[in-house]
């Protein structure tokens, strides 16, 4: 295969009921990618016996069990190609998603870190773009040159294709993190360079029934854990030297709304000193008329105001996660 070369990267943990169906949706397309590379992030299932049937048409790379973050970072170490073609191991790839990433980085400028691409949701007709109310063509790449002010669904990984350099030069993903490694990864990308970004679908998101490894729920069934891991997203993006003023300002609203949660979640959970002082960081990080307001009436009302806040703010709060991000591989 002529022309930039890819990696295809699929970080699996105890699905081997689904692994096949999302290496051979890879090994289908044409062309092919340069090189599948799947980590087995610790399986105890037939995970091992699956990938062995393919042979050498894959390179399995194996580890203890260390989450999503740590299997993709494995891969990215090992991976040979110049740009990086992640798949989740319960998620397909539709025919032409290579051939849709050639066709737009063929001309694409040297900027460009990534090339973002469409997906829809298995079961519905319901499309990534369409559900966050964005608009890019399909047939072609539109040309982000600060895709860190623009309007991008997600990203979501699988459909999702960054240089290779960018994200060595990032860390990779933040391996301390449960959930939103892969948003603070790209919103880090955002500050590398140029997007490319279709309204092709390239993937499909699927949620595989009785999967006890899906992070979807995490926000209802773990709410802690969910904020807190969205909090410290958000304070490592604050840190970066290469945020405009304006920029700045917006991930500090971000911060402060995930902090407003996170006290709601304590609360909930009649953690009372530590929804205050989340509370408090919430004021802090993004000191304005309408987070004072915000921060006042669980002060005056109890678990009462918390859930008063966030029903009127629940529209007008940016969210800088995809709300239907699932899982750990």
């Amino acid at each position: 295969m002529s022309g930039p070369t890819i990696s295809a990267i699929v970080p699996t943990y105890n699905r081997a009921g689904v692994i096949a169906q999302a290496i051979d949706s890879i090994l289908s397309q044409v062309p092919a990618p340069d090189e599948v590379l799947v980590v087995d992030d610790g399986s105890t299932d037939d995970t091992a016996a699956v990938l062995a049937q393919y042979g050498d048409r894959i390179r399995v790379l194996t580890q203890p069990n260390g989450g999503a973050a740590a299997a993709r970072n494995l891969g990215i170490r090992e991976a040979r190609g110049e740009w990086l073609a992640f798949l989740d191991s319960d998620d397909i790839w539709f025919p032409g998603r290579i051939e849709t990433f050639l066709r737009d980085i063929e001309t694409a400028k040297d900027d460009v870190v990534a090339h973002v691409g469409n997906l829809v949701f298995e079961g519905t007709s319901e499309e990534a773009f369409d559900a966050a109310g964005v608009d890019y063509p399909k047939g072609g790449a539109t040309h982000l040159p600060a895709p860190f002010d623009g309007k991008i669904p997600g990203p979501f990984l699988s459909c999702s294709t960054p240089r290779a350099s960018a994200v060595r030069a990032i860390g990779g993903f933040d391996e301390t993190l449960p959930i939103h490694e892969d948003v603070l990864l790209f919103r880090l990308l955002a500050l590398q360079g140029a997007w490319l970004v279709t309204g092709d679908v390239l993937s499909s998101y699927r949620r595989i029934e009785g999967d006890t490894f899906a992070l979807m729920d995490w926000e209802r069934s773990k709410p802690i854990p969910f904020y807190m891991s969205r909090v410290r997203s958000n304070e490592t993006l604050l840190a970066h030297p290469a945020l405009s003023p304006a920029q700045r300002r917006q991930v500090a609203r971000d911060l402060s709304g995930g902090q407003f949660q996170l006290a709601a979640a304590y609360a909930a959970q009649g953690e009372r000193a530590l929804a205050r002082t989340a509370l408090f960081e919430s004021v802090k990080s993004h000191m304005t008329a309408r987070t004072l307001l915000r921060a006042m009436m669980p002060m005056l009302l109890g678990q009462r105001g918390y859930a008063r806040a966030l029903s009127r703010r629940h529209s007008s709060l940016r969210p800088d996660v995809p709300t239907t991000q699932k899982k750990k591989a």
